[in-house]
């Protein structure tokens, strides 16, 4: 069905089977010890799953060339040690069982070093500049016999990922770590050979180049990853200065190049993309490129359908397409694309909830895929329904993963939703600009659920007495939250004014020419924002956030997101605000930090401060059988990640 995905592609050194590629990404599953990470079981399964989906490349997560100025991770292999020969070998036999190349990422941070890894005097970079990750630390500039040092160190260690069996290397000269500090204006003011003009910022990475190829010879395959962009301004590496770069890296004996895009120290949006930003966003790039090089371009742009990475094969942007989240979310994407089930395919929806995963140590996991990250856990669901009925309340992210579940096990399921339409807190959150994709996880979900014939009930709150004549042998509760009116805040259950997150975004209120007061910036609250500022006519709107932070557990890019869009509608934000009291004309407040007294006049306030459990049924259910499990929402508030792991468990595991 796709000619170009599934053509090989034949290098003069390797040969892939098709051209997707599954991007580097931290994974986090290998055993953390101060002298590297070692790869578990679960790391071998995680990757093995990937290959056998049918990818034609994995690369994975990064090695560490040098750990006592370079560690990112005490879970990250440490390549500067022979050690690390016997981890790669098992990286090799877990991609290799699948039928995929593997490469491994080599990478120095420089000043994104882990300030739990690296001792402060040891942080180094091009210049002196700032460590995001260790807030008031500065790194200090390299010598020249350092930077010669280190080069030698990526040869090293490209030795030893040799010696381990992988296909290749892939130097990471991107993102803002180390070699991409060289690389950028903005960071590096170095006025010796190594700083000023693009061919002398350059010089670093072509040591490196060098340095792989003394070790591993002409023929070993060496990728380099590069960002085409910086996107941080007028100082920054742009396009035209890194076109060069890629010249350069082709006549330095480079392989493949691998185009991505970079935003700023830690990784910015524009390397990590939030839910607005489209497919192929920066496609424009790689083409670029391939018309300027003569070796294979792979291209990292946002790719999530297989038709799309078809286009771009088609049109020469690229001869290789990646993604990492896209086989994170499904690892049988290739598998299914081959096969023509382009609708089976569970899309990722760019909630980021993979790199918060990742946050204090942590493993990755996925909302929209309950197996990642647990690959050694998953059995084959046994097919032991036989027919028994099983009643779901709630057709939420966890009823509706549930109900898929347990009916390809051959349970008959019966999927309550209150709603004429499906998807719950997601339906409602959906209705945001940001966050539109998280509908996909929802359209597979149904889809699934409809191949194995569950009935669906919309717009029905069921009796008990309806439900005890149906005679379920379990009911699945996940009935979902309602919102939070909290005692605490004086009349906000009694006040006229007062109005909930869902009659907003449902559309069961329209509000114009209003003053409008939102307590709260989760991102329920600035969705809610959002619409009333954007989909109104007129209305003045206020935030109001306890916290000194807007949306203050959320992550970073989903923060900026929303939040960009609504500082362009003129939403204004009062932080530090909590509170105290609403009456029919406003809002009264006081300062979180000192106590100091605020009165906002308004015409409408929004309680979004959370939801609880909305419990339709209290113990009621108990008296229909003697199967009976809350999940979701029902059980504890909780987001995607958690609802939909909550409905898998349920799944698989009721007898």
């Amino acid at each position: 069905m796709y000619e170009r995905i599934f053509t090989e592609l034949k290098t003069p050194k390797l040969t892939f089977r098709n051209r997707m590629v599954d991007e580097p990404h931290q994974v986090g599953l290998n055993t953390p010890s101060e002298n590297g990470g070692h790869v578990t079981e679960e790391t071998m399964a995680f990757y093995r799953r990937r290959a056998q989906g049918g990818v034609g490349c994995i690369i994975t997560e990064l090695a560490c060339v040098e750990t006592v100025t370079g560690c990112q991770s005490f879970k990250s292999i440490r390549a500067d040690d022979d050690a690390s020969i016997a981890e790669f070998a098992k990286l090799a036999s877990a991609i290799h069982d699948g039928g995929a190349k593997g490469f491994v990422q080599l990478n120095h941070p420089g000043c994104e070093a882990n300030g739990l890894c690296v001792k402060p005097e040891n942080f180094i970079s091009a210049s002196v500049i700032p460590s995001h990750r260790v807030p008031g630390l500065k790194t200090r500039a390299m010598t020249k016999e350092e930077i010669e040092w280190l080069a030698d160190k990526y040869g090293q260690a490209a030795l030893r990922v040799k010696k381990g069996g992988l296909d290749g290397v892939a130097i990471h000269a991107a993102h803002q770590y180390l070699i991409h500090q060289f690389l950028s204006p903005n960071l590096n003011k170095r006025t010796d050979e190594f700083g000023g003009c693009v061919e002398n910022r350059a010089r670093f990475l072509h040591m490196i180049i060098d340095s792989v190829r003394k070790y591993c010879g002409e023929d070993y395959p060496l990728m380099v990853r590069i960002s085409a962009e910086e996107y941080v301004g007028k100082n920054g590496m742009h396009f035209d200065e890194a076109l060069k770069v890629c010249k350069w890296c082709e006549e330095w004996g480079v392989d493949i190049l691998d185009i991505t895009k970079s935003g700023g120290l830690a990784h910015g949006s524009q390397a990590v993309e939030p839910p607005s930003f489209d497919q192929g966003w920066a496609k424009h790039f790689a083409k670029a490129v391939k018309a300027n090089v003569n070796i294979p371009v792979c291209m990292v742009s946002i790719m999530r359908e297989p038709s799309f990475a078809e286009w771009l094969l088609e049109n020469n942007y690229s001869d290789l397409v990646g993604s990492a989240r896209s086989f994170l979310a499904d690892p049988d994407w290739v598998k299914k694309a081959a096969a023509g089930r382009d609708e089976d395919i569970m899309r990722c929806i760019s909630c980021m909830r993979c790199y918060e995963s990742m946050s204090n140590g942590g493993s990755i996991r996925c909302s929209v895929n309950p197996e990642a990250g647990l690959e050694t856990t998953v059995v084959e669901p046994v097919l032991n329904g036989n027919g028994r009925k099983v009643g779901v309340i709630g057709g939420g992210p966890a009823g509706l993963e549930a109900a898929a579940v347990l009916a390809k096990r051959g349970f008959a399921v019966t999927v309550y939703e209150k709603q004429p339409y499906l998807g719950g807190q997601v339906y409602l959150g959906s209705r945001s600009t940001s966050k539109h994709k998280n509908m996909w996880l929802i359209e597979t979900l149904e889809r699934r659920c409809n191949e194995n014939n569950v009935k669906f009930v919309l717009g029905c709150s069921p009796t008990i007495d309806e439900l005890k004549s149906e005679n379920y042998y379990a009911i699945i509760d996940a009935a979902g939250g309602v919102p939070m009116l909290p005692k605490f805040i004086e009349g906000c259950d009694t006040s006229s004014i007062v109005v909930t997150p869902p009659q907003v975004l449902r559309g069961e209120i329209d509000f114009n020419d209003k003053a409008i007061a939102v307590i709260g910036s989760g991102f329920t609250g600035l969705e809610v924002a959002e619409q009333l500022s954007e989909r109104s006519k007129g209305n003045g709107v206020y935030v109001i956030e306890m916290s000194k932070f807007i949306a203050p557990d959320g992550n970073g890019s989903l923060r900026n997101d929303i939040v960009d869009p609504l500082l362009r509608n003129q939403v204004m934000f009062l932080l530090n605000r909590k509170c105290t009291k609403i009456d029919e004309t406003g809002v009264y407040m006081e300062d979180s930090r000192t106590g100091e007294p605020f009165y906002l006049p308004c015409d409408v306030v929004v309680m979004s401060i959370g939801v609880k459990s909305a419990s339709p049924y209290g113990d009621e259910l108990e008296t229909i059988c003697s199967n009976v499990f809350k999940i979701g929402d029902e059980l504890k508030p909780a987001r995607i990640m958690e609802a939909t792991r909550a409905g898998y468990e349920i799944g698989m595991n009721l007898q």
